[in-house]
């Protein structure tokens, strides 16, 4: 994790694109029926050249039910045509004790003018364990509309694993102050589908959560996150998330 904190500082300090940010964020998860807390120390760098490029990596020490897993990660999007952009991400996780060894996904976005944009993409990742693999595939297609200082975004996900299918879906609204500021509230809901050993385990899932950013002046911002999420009758999964964030 040293190291990897190490890379993404001097990756920012050699960045010669016109803002770059940096981010640290710890989150802290309590899960019910007797379940280990889960925790994530993430940073991660952002490279922002003008309102529709950008570049990002990031690294996070992630535990759960007492493993833990180290995740590299990197994405970057930028327009195709006046009313387009392409984008795409990769992430590998050396450790795989439950994170995907890799995944790989893209985006395109579409601008229908009068402040809405059409998203479309998908995801693949290839988890290996003791007992086998499984390669799932998660499509999504959604929207968003600004309008005035709000935004409210819908997005729909269909995800294939081991030859079943499942659907949820997320919706958000937001409110941006400021300059950077932002306060929203999202909720999710559907079927989620995970491949163990010998098993597939689907549930049905219901979660909502309320995050922010907040400027603590020119170059220094407050990021947070509080929600929970049912996991069926797994378990029921609360926490926080807290970071702050650096613009250079």
């Amino acid at each position: 994790m040293r190291r990897a904190v190490a890379a993404l500082l001097l990756a920012a300090a050699a960045a010669p694109a016109a803002a770059v940010e940096l981010e640290l964020a710890y989150t802290e998860e309590f899960l019910t029926n007797g379940y280990a807390n889960w925790r994530t120390l993430g940073v991660g760098a952002a490279w922002l050249a003008g309102e529709r490029t950008a570049i990002g990596a990031s690294a996070r020490d992630v535990q759960r039910f007492d493993l833990n897993d180290l995740e590299l990660a990197a994405s970057a999007s930028g327009p195709v045509a006046e009313r387009w952009v392409l984008g795409g991400e990769a992430s590998a996780c050396p450790t795989h004790a439950f994170l995907p060894v890799a995944a790989l996904g893209a985006f395109v976005q579409a601008d229908a003018g009068a402040g809405v944009l059409l998203t479309a993409g998908g995801r693949w990742a290839r988890y290996e364990a003791a007992g086998g693999g499984s390669s799932p595939v998660v499509l999504r297609l959604g929207g968003e509309v600004y309008w005035g200082a709000f935004r409210a975004s819908w997005t729909g996900f269909l995800t294939t694993v081991a030859g079943a299918w499942g659907a949820s879906q997320r919706a958000s609204l937001d409110l941006f102050y400021g300059e950077r500021g932002r306060l929203g509230v999202a909720m999710n809901m559907g079927r989620e589908l995970e491949s163990a050993p010998g098993v597939l385990v689907v549930t049905d899932v219901l979660g909502v959560a309320v995050a922010g950013r907040h400027d603590l002046d020119a170059d220094w911002s407050l990021v947070w996150e509080v929600g929970a999420q049912r996991q069926g009758e797994l378990y029921t999964r609360t926490g926080a998330r807290l970071g702050v964030r650096r613009r250079f």
